[in-house]
């Protein structure tokens, strides 16, 4: 069995815990955000749900947000506990993330009152970002423009 099938959301939130104090305690920083693609963009929207994390912010490429096994990540079904604002990247073109999961995301996060943007590349695949960036220039440009403006926001938030 892959080791991507064998993790658990908590187990992986626990890590990312371990790695944020770490994070603070070398470094002092006082604003946090996750990032994450793929695998590690639900990961990013899961961890968004956790108090325990006391996230900045979360930002998704492409991730996944329907469980496609038992025990898997539900990014739907926990949108309204998030508890940071949300950044999430899509590819238009993407055959396993369907434009109803992208809704459905965006709307748990609305009735929520979240702090979000949902963005989706027309013509864009899956792991746009990562894998065919020359292909996708433009889309690859403007995310991540988008990116660095969403970290700058909630990072400089707290500074007010």
């Amino acid at each position: 069995m892959p080791h991507v099938q064998k993790t658990r959301p908590r187990t992986v939130q626990e890590d990312a815990a371990a790695a944020i104090a770490a994070l603070r305690e070398r470094t002092g920083a006082d604003a946090v955000s996750t990032v994450g693609f793929c695998f590690g963009g639900t990961q990013s929207f899961m961890a968004a749900t956790s108090a325990a994390l006391h996230l900045d912010g979360a930002v998704g490429f492409y991730a996944s947000l329907v469980p496609r096994r038992e025990g898997a990540p539900d990014p739907i079904a926990h949108a309204p506990e998030t508890r940071c604002p949300v950044l999430g990247l899509f590819g238009g073109a993407d055959e396993h993330i369907l434009p109803e999961h992208i809704e459905a995301y965006e709307r748990g996060l609305q009735q929520a009152g979240v702090e979000h943007e949902i963005v989706t590349y027309p013509g864009a695949p899956h792991s746009f970002f990562d894998r065919s960036f020359s292909e996708h220039a433009e889309a690859c440009e403007d995310a991540w423009r988008r990116v660095l403006g969403f970290l700058q926001q909630v990072g400089a938030s707290l500074a007010r």
